[in-house]
């Protein structure tokens, strides 16, 4: 599991901070999200799902997000949609994505750090040049599920 604070990343701008994971059979893949991007903790304001609709649900007793907030943190999560599927799906560390969203690394090299798929599939990836066009190979050619 990986908590990222909005602060720290360099790809977007945000006021959130985070937490994904791989894999987790007690739920689908969803994003926690606290909104503050200089703090994180024990506790998150609500879950975002990755798939569907990007339905945001708020933690009990949490304070009202304005909606300009949910739209932001939903344009953000699909953006990067292949990351975050890519961990889930147990292709890419968790770590790496880390690295990339603090601009750490580059997509290139992120690419290059995809693991349980075919050398043909990393292949196809390392043809893309921005995030846009690495989700468009993903679905495109099947090369892992995005959890759509």
């Amino acid at each position: 599991m990986s908590t990222i604070r909005g602060k720290y990343i360099k790809v977007e701008d945000l006021d959130f901070s985070f937490y994904f994971s791989a894999r987790n059979p007690r739920h689908t893949i969803r994003a926690k999200i606290r909104w503050d991007r200089d703090k994180l903790g024990n506790t998150f304001d609500g879950t975002m799902e990755l798939h569907g609709d990007y339905k945001y649900t708020p933690s009990p007793g949490s304070k009202k997000v304005p909606q300009y907030d949910i739209d932001t943190a939903r344009y953000f999560f699909k953006r990067y949609k292949a990351l975050f599927a890519a961990v889930w799906e147990m292709k890419l560390d968790e770590n790496l994505v880390i690295d990339y969203l603090k601009g750490q690394i580059s997509l290139q090299e992120l690419i290059s750090q995809f693991e349980n798929l075919p050398q043909s599939d990393i292949d196809k990836m390392s043809n893309c040049s921005t995030i846009t066009e690495l989700n468009k190979c993903v679905r495109e050619n099947k090369i892992f599920n995005m959890n759509d």
